[in-house]
Order: C-alpha cells, then sequence, then structure tokens
C-alpha cells in the first residue's frame, strides 16, 4: 500500500466526517427554525390579543374626549351667560 493510497483513504475518510458533520448541523438549524416559528406565532397571537386591548383603550379615550369637550363648551356658555347678565 503506497503513501497515494494511504492520501486517498485519508481524503475520503475526512470527506465522510466533513459530510456526517454538515447532516448534523443542517438536521441542528431546522430544529431552530421550527423552535422559532413557534416563538414567532405565540409572540404574534399575544400580539393580537393586545391589539383588541388597545382598540378598547381607543375607544374608551374617544369618548372621554367627546365628554370633556362638551362639558367644558357647556360650561363655557354658562360662564359668558353669566358674564353677559352681569354687564347688562
Amino acid at each position: 500500500m503506497g503513501i497515494n493510497e494511504v492520501l486517498v483513504v485519508l481524503q475520503n475518510f475526512v470527506l465522510l466526517v466533513l459530510f456526517i458533520t454538515l447532516v448534523i448541523l443542517g438536521i441542528q438549524v431546522i430544529i431552530l427554525v421550527s423552535k422559532l416559528n413557534k416563538i414567532s406565532d405565540d409572540a404574534s397571537k399575544k400580539l393580537e390579543s393586545l391589539d383588541s386591548l388597545f382598540n378598547i383603550v381607543d375607544t374608551i379615550t374617544s369618548t372621554v374626549v367627546k365628554a370633556t369637550g362638551t362639558i367644558t363648551t357647556k360650561l363655557v356658555d354658562i360662564v359668558n351667560k353669566r358674564i353677559k347678565d352681569e354687564e347688562e
């Protein structure tokens, strides 16, 4: 057995080890991507539930702003009317 044959066997062995390593890394990447997809889906569901909460808060805020505007307008009208009555 000459040195060329030993080098060919060694080269084939190294290529086999490299191939097995790449297969293992590929499987781990697939598992990692699967876990990341699950985390992403879970985060999306939680954000959707928060979206409805923010819609409720927005509706309440809009209602309070309208009510405050109405009350303020009526108070200003009352004060203006009293000032006008006092001037006469």
